[in-house]
């Protein structure tokens, strides 16, 4: 239970812990969208989600704006108006959410794992892509491809056209990557959930009896995922990062691969809340590094023009699946 009252929040509920990139998280809230933490009980906690008093200004702020502020240290105040403020610590392993609305309707999640959640991954030296990702057998083993657009452009139908072939995915919307020095660019798994529109769902199969509206009045919804369809357990190999473009006449269809500084460039674009995350980016310096270095760790930048249509996105699925199975070259 949580209660306001004036400045002072009280919270009755227990805690749980919970998976996320391998991070054990212990939340106030329930979290619906992760898994159970499975792994040793005497790990440490990587994050804590907490309820608590948030306050209005951050003492010394380097950065002042209408819903975000950066503190001298480093620690970020994020606030949504009639839904949550969350307070970010500097290190990226604690948020404190004051919710506006009852601490467990999906709107203070969404933006707990949306925008919080990129500044957490950036405050962890680990970068959120705005992509799907899916994991793929290779002759090498199995690797995960990852495939980002715009707001609103199908990656979700996507990882579902994945799903229903029988490719379970490690990401629907947001896509987190590490850096290792021998393998290059890593993907995390996140969230065993998909959010599709309403006429998605019924395309791929999906009920509306585990459904959860992502917001009031919006005819989006999370549908949890099971085992046999999401990847959650070791990081894979980022072997490839296809940019997907909208097209709407045939002539303009097509792929090609870039590199150097125009991959660079796109990766740079493909980040989850790019602005955002440069705006609180304590070290411009490393920031850049971070995000050229992680471009150059994946083997392929592919820029994918792409006609809409569901039997579009399964001659895609197709052609990336044959092509990492090393059966085409046209991927």
């Amino acid at each position: 239970m949580f209660a306001l009252c004036g400045s002072k929040i009280r919270c009755h509920s227990m805690y749980d812990d919970y998976y996320l990139c391998g991070w054990r998280v212990r939340s106030d809230l329930p979290l619906p969208e992760l898994l159970p933490w499975t792994g040793d009980l005497q790990a440490p906690i990587d994050l804590h989600i907490e309820l608590g008093a948030v306050e209005a200004r951050l003492p010394d702020p380097s950065y002042e704006g209408p819903v975000l502020q950066m503190g001298a240290d480093g620690t970020c105040r994020f606030a949504i108006e009639s839904v949550a403020t969350y307070r970010i610590a500097h290190d990226g392993r604690t948020i404190r959410v004051q919710p506006s609305l009852s601490a467990d309707l999906p709107a203070v999640r969404t933006f707990l794992f949306g925008t919080v959640f990129a500044i957490v991954c950036q405050r962890r030296t680990v970068l959120p892509l705005h992509a799907c990702c899916v994991k793929l057998p290779s002759p090498q083993g199995d690797v995960a491809v990852a495939f980002t657009a715009p707001s609103g452009t199908g990656k979700s139908t996507l990882a579902s056209a994945f799903m229903r072939r029988g490719y379970p995915i490690l990401a629907d919307d947001v896509t987190v990557i590490s850096l290792d020095q021998e393998r290059g660019a890593i993907a995390l798994p996140t969230f065993p959930r998909v959010k599709l529109w309403q006429d998605a769902m019924s395309q791929f199969g999906h009920g509306m009896d585990d459904a959860e509206r992502v917001r009031h009045g919006m005819d989006k919804f999370s549908v949890g995922l099971g085992a046999e369809h999401f990847a959650g357990g070791t990081p894979l190999r980022l072997a490839a990062l296809y940019h997907l473009e909208r097209v709407e006449d045939a002539k303009h269809a097509g792929q090609e691969e870039v590199a150097g500084l125009l991959a660079s460039v796109r990766f740079s674009k493909a980040l989850y809340q790019e602005r955002i995350l440069m705006t609180v980016a304590s070290g411009k310096g490393a920031h850049f590094s971070l995000v050229t270095r992680l471009a150059a760790g994946i083997a392929r930048h592919v820029l994918v023009r792409q006609l809409s249509g569901f039997e579009h996105l399964d001659e895609l699925v197709q052609r990336t699946v044959a092509f990492h199975a090393g059966m085409s070259s046209q991927a």
